[in-house]
């Protein structure tokens, strides 16, 4: 059985390279009843590697998309908790200078005072709107990669498959190719010992 390292990479810069090509023969023609157990049993096995190696990188794939996808919600959450702190500290320094002022000062300088708190306000959540949506633009980017990591995992893995059965068809074609080799030198062996027992016999009545 095929022990070959697996490199999601490689292996999906070969299938794009070589997705044009036409599929291998392999025929199972000529082979015998223990050849194709073997070849039966090594398609099982390549099959049931494959379906674990998709759904190891599916999972692996998954668990990183969830991790990166949970650091992008707490960095929302954190930049707004700030941005509300800072709006806070804002207003409760006007509001504290407002307090402060003689009666004449408040009377002038209320209506500016919150407008300018009112300002902050509207600031804050303007700000607080443009970070959900960056964190929503960038949890959808997260999504996508996954998905298209998902979709290369699954093309790599079916090249590594390929190359596999190539391999395990290999070994037990040239099984097939010795028995072969096997039969036709028995063959000659017989003729020639045949030949060389009529030229023999020949040569012996030529002599007497």
């Amino acid at each position: 059985m095929a022990n070959v390292n697996y490199d999601p990479k490689a292996a999906h810069e070969y299938y794009m390279k070589h997705r044009k090509l036409k599929g291998r023969n392999r025929s199972t023609k000529g082979f015998d009843d223990t050849q194709k157990e073997q070849w039966a049993y090594a398609k099982e096995q390549l099959r049931t590697q494959r379906q674990q190696r998709n759904e190891s990188s599916k999972e692996r794939i998954n668990a990183d998309r969830a991790r990166k996808a949970e650091q992008i919600k707490k960095q929302k959450q954190q930049r707004k908790k700030q941005l509300k702190e800072q709006a806070k500290q804002k207003i409760d320094a006007l509001r504290k200078k407002l307090k402060s002022m003689t009666p004449e000062q408040k009377k002038k300088m209320r209506e500016s005072i919150s407008n300018a708190i009112g300002t902050i306000r509207e600031r804050l959540s303007a700000d607080r709107a443009k970070v959900q949506q960056e964190s929503s633009s960038k949890l959808k980017s997260i999504r996508e990669k996954a998905t298209a990591d998902k979709k290369a995992a699954r093309q790599a893995s079916k090249q590594q498959y390929e190359r596999d059965l190539d391999t395990a068809y290999d070994k037990i074609a040239k099984k097939k190719i010795k028995k072969e080799n096997g039969l036709k030198g028995g063959g000659m062996t017989k003729n020639t010992g045949l030949k060389g027992s009529g030229m023999t016999a020949k040569t012996g009545l030529k002599g007497g």
